[in-house]
């Protein structure tokens, strides 16, 4: 889940309740805040309250660090990191729920995470998923695609920019699946020792920690000691010291790249403008004035307004990571997880949200990893107009053939939460029942949901352009938008 750095000089310094400091090793978080969060959900499901994605980012120790900042390393595993350099060019033309992350596309290639068999490919009823889920969705095996890969040169680990068609790109995942699955099932069981170990040590036995997540591998670990051996020999004379010095290749944003994920978040329907007039903020211009700028409220979380901006941006040359365009979120540009004393800023896509994240726990479908992926998986195209108002033959179907087909257990015990109007008010209400009742509810709600989403988009859009055309003698006003679409 995390690393903790080696590095004498990779610490911070923290005070305790009582004012002394001390000092804490640095961490580096190996998934998205969003990967986590599910891990979180997935492996602590008995927990009676739910716990928020907002919620779990505040609660992220000081020492544990996102990789964005850790820009000046090397990936910190080239088995997980190459995976997921190859899955993000591909998710943006291929409609896959399976490629929207790494967790997604390992529990998509396996029956089970957790068993051996399965991840060394050895199970004969998971054997062809990766054609069966993720290649049979591809519709243009000749569709040009750039990707990236860490590969050894010179005795350094350099990111290589590659370009081909998607088929090629597809093969070269291909290749690499079955090592990358055996690492993760090693990873993960060494992972569990280790903290078995921790656990059960005392001032007799004692558990050290050298380097465990990048040497686990036998065919690496000689190489990586002998590189050791041979700088503290270079440290205390015994051999000469190189020369030589690594030139670190580092890539800076353009300004117009900084531009462009700055006006994106602005984007209406990306984020909702409050209308109090106290919801503001006060900010210094570059020549000492300020200036007061009203605040906005990001209808997405980070990662898929990330993933949002990718696809329609994907004509863009330069390639933006989620924490490159986290630190580019402007600072009136407020998360959710800052807003807990508002009500829902949208009934239909927070309902349709309460209902799929405690089905997400119990139903093995990727289509309910997110509103996104639900939405992708209902549809066969989100710019339809006969797709999204349920009208269209094709994908009439879907949520039974690609949703509730998953379903293992229909009376397993569930609880789940609605916004419901009560004596005028919005509430937020827990509600307990099966599976199956709960999937009745949300069935219940996906035509309106659909039929929302294409209105709201239609809207914005439109607005988008009323604002681009305003000048002195017209304008564009701008009443609870978001609110009142409907």
């Amino acid at each position: 889940m995390i690393y903790q750095l080696p590095g004498k000089r990779d610490f911070i310094t923290i005070k305790d309740d009582n004012g002394t400091s001390k000092t804490i090793q640095k961490r580096i978080l190996l998934f998205s805040l969003r990967e986590a969060h599910r891990l979180f959900l997935s492996e602590h499901d008995h927990i009676d309250a739910y716990l928020s994605l907002g919620s779990f980012s505040d609660l992220r120790p000081s020492n544990v660090l996102l990789q964005s900042h850790m820009t000046h390393r090397s990936c910190l595993c080239v088995y997980h990191e190459n995976i997921n350099l190859l899955i993000k060019p591909l998710s943006k033309y291929i409609p896959c729920p399976g490629l929207h992350s790494l967790q997604a596309f390992s529990s998509t290639l396996v029956c089970c995470e957790t068993n051996e068999k399965c991840m060394f490919s050895q199970c004969s009823l998971c054997a062809n998923n990766l054609e069966h889920k993720i290649i049979n969705y591809v519709t243009n095996f000749t569709q040009s695609v750039n990707w990236y890969q860490w590969v050894l040169e010179n005795g350094y680990s350099k990111k290589i920019e590659f370009n081909g068609t998607i088929g090629e790109c597809i093969e070269v995942l291909k290749s690499k699946v079955n090592q990358f699955l055996a690492h993760v099932f090693i990873k993960r069981q060494q992972s569990e020792y280790f903290e078995k170990m921790k656990k059960i040590s005392n001032n007799e036995n004692i558990c050290l920690q050298i380097d465990f997540s990048e040497n686990f591998p036998l065919d690496i670990q000689d190489s990586v000691q002998n590189s050791v051996v041979h700088h503290i020999a270079q440290e205390f004379n015994i051999i000469p010291k190189t020369t030589s010095h690594h030139q670190r290749e580092q890539r800076s944003l353009s300004i117009e790249l900084k531009q462009l994920v700055m006006n994106f978040y602005s984007q209406d329907d990306i984020s909702y403008q409050l209308s109090d007039k106290r919801d503001f903020i006060t900010i210094n211009n570059n020549n000492g004035t300020s200036k007061t700028i009203q605040k906005r409220i990001l209808l997405f979380s980070l990662r898929e307004a990330h993933q949002l901006f990718l696809i329609e941006h994907d004509h863009t040359d330069a390639y933006l990571s989620l924490g490159s365009f986290s630190d580019l979120r402007p600072s009136n540009v407020l998360l959710q997880s800052h807003m807990t004393y508002r009500n829902c800023l949208c009934a239909y896509h927070e309902n349709i949200n309460l209902l799929i994240k405690p089905l997400s726990k119990y139903i093995p479908c990727p289509g309910l990893h997110s509103l996104q992926a639900f939405l992708s998986t209902l549809v066969c195209c989100e710019t339809n107009e006969e797709c999204m108002f349920s009208q269209c033959s094709l994908c009439a179907n879907n949520f039974e053939n690609k949703i509730i087909k998953h379903v293992t257990n229909f009376i397993q015990s569930v609880n789940w939460y609605q916004w419901v109007l009560k004596d005028g008010y919005s509430k937020k209400i827990e509600f307990n029942g099966t599976i199956g009742e709960c999937i009745e509810v949300l069935k219940s709600k996906v035509n309106k949901f659909l039929a929302h989403v294409f209105i709201k988009r239609q809207q914005s859009e439109y607005f988008e352009k009323m604002k681009k055309i305003s000048n002195n003698e017209n304008i564009c006003l701008q009443i609870d938008f978001s609110e009142n679409l409907d």
